[in-house]
């Protein structure tokens, strides 16, 4: 019979607890360990537990061979760890927003950390109690293969019969091979087991939690992952697919429709990446003046971006992306109205002010006091080469320190060397992705007509944007292409949501996560070395150890004995 301590911590934890407490005079020393004989024998019992043809019948099923306690023990590991992490990430959002420390406190014993370990330590107990479940009921299945195979067919039939027999036959030979080669596979079980444990995730917390944006994280990254797994192998299913259809390509997309979703559907484009963008766009969202009065409005650069859908868009007394005359060319005989219908971008027009060679409205209010798109292409690179650089020197040094911090003490030069040509690299693809973009509204303007596609063209604009995933290398090009993806399938969700085109799905984020880790626990159990990362350390928090894999090995040597 297990001890109570077995939920909580396994035998080698708590010996090497005694022997870190006998060092320190704490304690007496441990026992010694049991010879390798006995260990063997332990190991060869729990085996035929596991085959025998009566586990599910014996009432103590569950507490011999360790089972029920190594169930126990990483479920509740499994829920301790998601609801620390969701504190601890609750709590360092309130300190830097510079809360009180009891306002922090009540983050990090929220009702959402204790739904999230209801969940997870339902989900984690109910996939390993169906997996020892699924694996009794596969050894029973393989086991009487014969009793359940097709039968013969009959060999006095004659004529078409006979012919119709045959096919009939092979056909259903051919499905019942396929069958058994599924079910074999080391896969089926942990898949068809975490299925089973789905339900669970209907506890998990919708309020103050990031449900959608995880469940998009872990799908993606899943099916990401199988994908790749299906290139290597040569997999029929995918091997149709070009190769040019890759991770670059998905971040060109992914681009081209979040470029459109900025300007013309705000509200199905993530906030905070709109202000990266933004902010990252000086030389063609003009600043106030130094000198202008303060009762002289200035519109905003959200106030801009929105202008460039309006001058893009059609209407009935005006035509997609107007002339412009400058009011300075007319100074003799001034006008009467303002400089041009809208009031919104007068000042920018007026105070900038705006160069005379403009002719159209469109660059007049990108980039007033320079005539030249082409000038203004070069100065955007000068001014947001750096500060893109510093942007993101930050994040590669941040993620050097944390993911790979060991690699500091072996080798500084060579992590630091890593830091400066990320940096180097996310530079320019950040001010390259974003200056091209807005050049390309220039570019568009003069040589296509005004009424050609004066909307969509925007989706050009981002497509020929994305070209600068190039300058990263591929494993960059795949976590970039797959976060773009993510972010452009939630816009296109919103957008078509708002249009009636799509209905909202009841429980849509939980049945994402369910689908995500289905395939998580597939490959886990199969073969940890397919996932990798940050997928590999959760799977093995979820899942344990490989419980699926060392059964099929003892069902191997069983049936080799």
């Amino acid at each position: 019979m297990p001890s109570p301590t077995d939920f909580l911590v396994t035998p080698a934890e708590v010996r090497s607890i005694q022997k870190r407490l006998a060092s320190l005079r704490l304690a007496p020393s441990p026992a010694p360990l049991a010879s390798p004989s006995d260990t063997s024998a332990s190991s060869s019992s729990r085996a035929s537990l596991i085959s025998s043809g009566s586990d599910l019948k014996s009432a103590h099923f569950w507490l011999q061979d360790d089972r029920l306690p190594r169930t126990v023990r990483t479920a509740i590991r499994a829920g301790l760890w998601a609801a620390t992490v969701n504190s601890t990430i609750a709590a360092l959002g309130e300190g830097l927003r510079k809360k009180d420390p009891v306002a922090a406190l009540r983050k990090m014993l929220s009702r959402t950390s204790f739904q999230l370990f209801v969940s997870i330590l339902t989900f984690s107990t109910l996939y390993r109690s169906f997996l020892q479940a699924v694996l009794v009921a596969r050894q029973r299945m393989l086991g009487n293969l014969s009793s359940i195979a097709p039968k013969e067919i009959h060999r006095d039939l004659t004529g078409g019969q006979q012919r119709r027999g045959m096919d009939e036959r092979t056909m259903r030979a051919r499905l019942f091979a396929r069958l058994v080669r599924l079910t074999k596979a080391n896969g089926t079980v942990p898949t068809l087991a975490a299925l089973l444990a789905s339900p669970a995730l209907a506890l998990m917390p919708t309020a103050d939690f990031p449900m959608t944006a995880l469940s998009l994280y872990l799908f993606t990254q899943a099916l990401a992952t199988l994908y790749a797994e299906g290139r290597f192998v040569g997999s029929s299913i995918v091997s149709w697919v070009p190769e040019w259809c890759n991770s670059g390509l998905l971040y060109a997309l992914g681009n081209a429709q979040l470029l459109w979703a900025f300007l013309f559907e705000k509200h199905a484009f993530p906030e905070s990446y709109g202000n990266v963008i933004l902010a990252r766009s000086s030389a063609y969202i003009p600043p106030r003046p130094p000198q202008l009065p303060d009762g002289v409005d200035w519109p905003s650069r959200r106030t801009i971006a929105d202008h460039v859908a309006i001058l893009a868009t059609p209407t009935a007394t005006a035509p997609a992306f107007p002339s412009f005359t400058s009011p300075l060319l007319s100074s003799l005989t001034p006008s009467k109205h303002p400089a041009t219908p809208y009031p919104a971008i007068n000042p920018v027009l007026d105070y900038s002010p705006a160069h005379p060679a403009h002719t159209s409205l469109m660059c007049a209010m990108l980039h007033p006091t320079e005539p030249s798109c082409k000038t203004t292409l070069l100065n955007h690179f000068k001014m947001e080469w750096l500060a893109s650089a510093r942007f993101s020197g930050v994040f590669a040094l941040l993620a050097s320190v944390v993911f790979r911090s060991k690699r500091w003490w072996k080798d500084p030069e060579t992590e630091i060397f890593k830091v400066v040509v990320a940096t180097l690299q996310g530079a320019t693809l950040i001010s390259g992705s974003i200056g091209t973009a807005w050049a390309m509204t220039c570019l568009l303007q003069q040589y296509l007509p005004k009424s050609f596609m004066p909307r969509n063209r925007f989706f050009l604009n981002g497509l020929v944007a994305g070209v600068w995933i190039l300058a990263v290398p591929k494993h960059r090009r795949r976590e970039l292409g797959l976060y773009v993806g993510r972010m452009s399938a939630l816009s296109s969700w919103r957008i078509l949501e708002k249009r009636g085109k799509v209905k909202s799905v009841p429980y849509g984020p939980h049945l994402l996560l369910a689908a995500a880790l289905t395939m998580m626990a597939g490959m886990y159990e199969a073969e940890a070395t397919k996932l990798g990362g940050s997928l590999k350390t959760l799977s093995g928090k979820l899942f344990g150890d490989k419980h699926a894999q060392e059964t099929i090995a003892n069902e191997k040597q069983d049936g080799d004995a």
